[in-house]
């Protein structure tokens, strides 16, 4: 079995950054530890993996991008914008998908720490802050899409509240006043930003909301459907919704035809990110669209940024959206 840099870091009592830090000749280490940890190497007959070499010598210019979940149309299109920014700039992008796994997001970046990867993109991710921070000072990392509370790294996402505000407004304009929210119940950043953006578009506009227009619910289609079939049966069911993504607001959309209301009319619905599946079916669906391909290629560009130039790994950059209006709100 061979020896591994985590080998010699747990014998030796310091961490595999320590590790790699003596190997590398890095003048950042104690030599009393630096001492030690030769001692180790020298024990344990540890040969440096190759790739690592490739790494300290610059030639290997890779970049992995883990996903919380698998590849979707939501997805696909940052990853196709990133892939064609890194080309252009002759890093290779790499992809993983965690399959909502937290342990399998913790291996891989335990193995990809130990290996050729010259930096991180994580398009939400299950880490924390401070975890997350930790990661960033072993290798620079830059999130996109999802903010995370306290952490320092350079983060890359849409205006949610200005979209969310967006569709209120364009509701309103329609003459309702009684608009049902769709969210997931786990509450990420951004669900957290878009649920801000509307209450405050609401008070704009002198709206006493109730709060049994609000549901929450895993992020699936049937979410949206049960969410739509609760508020059918309220006594002044709400004549709007606003889901937070276009698949809770496609099972909203699925219960609102199957029960033959007039959507666009007697009902309006509304979704967010603007996905492909909006423009199929008999009523399209009407979206808050996200500059996508703009996200994917300011991230890789930050991230390129902090390698090769120490750019500051810090501050928020927050990309414009636009509503798309279709046959579910006009």
């Amino acid at each position: 079995m061979s020896v591994t840099i985590k080998d010699v870091a747990e014998i030796a009592g310091v961490s595999t950054a320590t590790v790699s830090r003596v190997i590398n000749g890095s003048t950042n280490v104690t030599e009393k530890v630096k001492k030690k940890v030769l001692a180790v190497i020298e024990e344990l007959d540890y040969t440096p993996n190759p790739a690592g070499r490739i790494l300290k010598q610059g030639v290997n210019k890779s970049i992995m991008v883990i996903l919380p979940y698998k590849l979707s149309g939501f997805y696909g299109r940052i990853v196709d914008a990133m892939t064609q920014e890194a080309i252009a700039s002759d890093y290779t992008l790499l992809i993983s998908s965690c399959n909502d796994d937290k342990k399998y997001e913790q291996t891989v970046v335990d193995r990809l720490l130990r290996d050729v990867i010259k930096g991180f993109i994580f398009l939400g991710t299950f880490f924390d802050g401070h975890e997350l921070s930790e990661i960033n000072r072993q290798i620079p990392t830059v999130l996109c899409c999802e903010q995370v509370d306290k952490s320092d790294l350079r983060t890359i996402v849409c205006d949610y509240k200005q979209g969310a505000e967006l569709v209120v407004d364009k509701m309103v304009e329609a003459g309702h006043r009684r608009i049902g929210y769709i969210a997931m119940r786990h509450r990420p950043a951004s669900s957290k930003l878009k649920q801000s953006g509307f209450r405050e578009a609401l008070a704009k506009h002198g709206i006493d909301h109730s709060e049994e227009y609000y549901f929450y619910g895993s992020h699936t289609l049937k979410t949206g459907y049960s969410a739509m079939r609760f508020f059918n049966c309220l006594d002044e069911p709400p004549t709007a919704i606003f889901a937070e993504t276009d698949q809770l607001a496609m099972g909203a959309l699925n219960y609102a035809m199957e029960c033959g209301m007039d959507v666009g009319n007697d009902i309006v619905i509304s979704g967010f990110d603007d996905l492909d599946i909006c423009k199929m079916g008999i009523k399209k669906l009407t979206s808050v669209s996200q500059p996508l391909e703009d996200i994917g290629r300011t991230a890789v560009r930050s991230l390129i940024d902090i390698i090769e130039n120490h750019a500051e790994n810090q501050g928020t950059i927050t990309l414009p959206v636009a509503l798309s209006l279709r046959d579910t709100l006009k």
